[in-house]
């Protein structure tokens, strides 16, 4: 991957680029809480409330202004539809985001940006219709723009607004980086990432967003453009291997798969590792990576072994079956360890 300096056209961003920015930055958070599992889950709530205060109400004036009995009056509003007669959910989500990229298209693009195709992160069935929650992401098209204007915006014009905005917006481009390689491999969008991660985290550095973690994970991914394991790196942090080791691990990951796990699970997620580790091996440019990933997992893998020891040492009488495989599990990975390594 070919790391590129800044190459564009100069911008001079005023103060209505930045206002606008931010309000981009705002306009996409208000549409993903609206559209996201949130607003969806929220909206069937509501739905089935109001569907069911509106049945009972009618059951109420039945009874009450019409003398039925409970069985008559439930009869009587049994065949009626009381579902909400909205826009889908759906539709007002592609009008949204319609409205939204028409909006903002040209700003966006002016610095090298632009809004992805909606990300689904969940399906469900609405009565006859399947409805998809998801996000927007900002995705990075024009690195060298994108540069730019973190590297040419004037400090006395740089608010926390601002800084907020663009930590959020490149947060994205991060994401979008490890997504990409977890589908298919890097793309148009990818390389554009890679090859100007350091210029965007200097830039990032430059407006005060220095040591903020999306800043940092930017100068490492540069770091490894330069080595030549960017593809590897990314690899390794999709996986888990990058993670804290132990205790400090936040979230779940290879220190702490076998705390909430089948041994399937446990077994198929270590085997990534093996097989991701093989293949960064291959590379001659990333043997460095390479030792120090083989180290990592070694960490893991003791760590995930005693405290799964510890564990079933004190509370055995109430684990049943649970684990039973594990032992086997970690002596397998730790032996395949020794083969990748040697």
């Amino acid at each position: 991957m070919e790391k590129k300096s800044i190459e564009a056209e100069p911008l001079e961003p005023n103060s209505d680029t930045i206002n606008g920015l931010v309000s981009v930055v705002e306009n996409v958070k208000r549409y993903n809480s609206q559209y996201g599992i949130g607003g969806l889950i929220g909206r069937q709530v509501v739905e089935r409330v109001g569907e069911a205060l509106k049945h009972g109400e009618d059951i109420e004036r039945l009874m009450g202004e019409k003398g039925r009995t409970e069985d008559e009056a439930e009869l009587e509003t049994s065949l009626t539809d009381y579902s909400d007669k909205r826009v889908p959910f759906g539709e007002e989500q592609e009008m949204a985001k319609a409205v939204l990229e028409l909006t903002h298209s040209d700003l966006l693009e002016d610095i090298g940006l632009r809004v992805s195709a909606l990300r689904p992160r969940m399906v469900v069935a609405v009565g006859e219709s399947v409805e998809q929650a998801g996000e927007l992401k900002f995705q990075l098209v024009n690195g060298a723009k994108f540069s730019a204007f973190l590297h040419e915006v004037k400090l006395e014009d740089v608010n926390e607004e601002l800084r907020h905005a663009l930590e959020d917006i490149a947060r994205d481009l991060v994401s979008e980086i490890y997504e990409a390689f977890k589908k298919s491999g890097e793309d148009i969008i990818t390389a554009e990432g890679l090859a100007y991660a350091g210029g965007i985290a200097r830039g990032l550095e430059r407006i005060g967003l220095d040591g903020v973690d999306v800043q940092h994970t930017l100068e490492k991914l540069s770091s490894h453009v330069d080595k030549g394991d960017a593809r590897e790196w990314v690899a390794a942090h999709n996986i888990g291997l990058l993670r804290e080791i132990g205790e400090a691990e936040k979230g779940f990951g290879p220190s702490t798969w076998h705390t909430d796990c089948s041994g399937q699970y446990l077994s198929e997620h270590w085997q990534k590792i093996l097989s991701t580790l093989g293949e960064i091996k291959n590379n001659p440019r990333a043997q460095e990576l390479f030792n120090d990933l083989v180290n990592r997992a070694r960490q893991h893998l003791d760590y995930s072994r005693s405290a799964w020891h510890r564990r079933r040492s004190e509370h055995s009488r109430d684990l049943g079956d649970y684990g039973k495989d594990f032992d086997s599990i970690f002596e397998r990975v730790g032996l395949e360890l020794d083969v990748i390594e040697s």
